[in-house]
């Protein structure tokens, strides 16, 4: 923290909470090598546009990472997310990058709103029907 704040002066006025671990407890903690995780929840409200951003209202501080922006998985968004931020980063130091550096995005893709409906809303619960105890065969 003491390297943040002395690149973010102010920093400690905009920040809710801080949670600090190591690696080691995340590996004994998920069960995973290394200790990996997924940094956002991975739910439909925080995909495509609904994505936290790679800016942030704090000037100079951008997010970049498997958590912000960009598309894809794994690997693939943590290195679009990057690609985002710096281009976020350019246009905000009034910069432009080399055309061959970057090649033209689609727009993100859209789900239509009956689907997105069906995603965002818990599925009604099944009951089981009860067997017909009268029935023979």
């Amino acid at each position: 923290m003491k390297a943040v704040r002395r690149i973010v002066p102010g920093i400690d006025d905009h920040i809710l909470f801080v949670d600090r671990t190591t690696t080691r407890w995340m590996e004994h903690w998920i069960g995973k090598q290394y200790g990996p995780a997924i940094s956002t929840g991975q739910t439909p409200r925080q995909v495509g546009k609904h994505r936290p951003p790679v800016t942030t209202p704090v000037d100079g501080l951008y997010l970049a990472g498997c958590g912000a922006g960009g598309r894809g998985v794994g690997t693939e968004l943590a290195a679009d997310s990057a690609i985002e931020c710096a281009e976020h980063i350019l246009d905000d130091l009034g910069r432009t990058p080399p055309p061959s550096w970057i090649p033209p995005r689609d727009p993100a893709p859209t789900l239509p709103a009956s689907i997105w409906r069906n995603l965002t809303r818990p599925a009604p619960r099944r009951t089981r029907q009860p067997e017909n105890p009268v029935a023979h065969h």
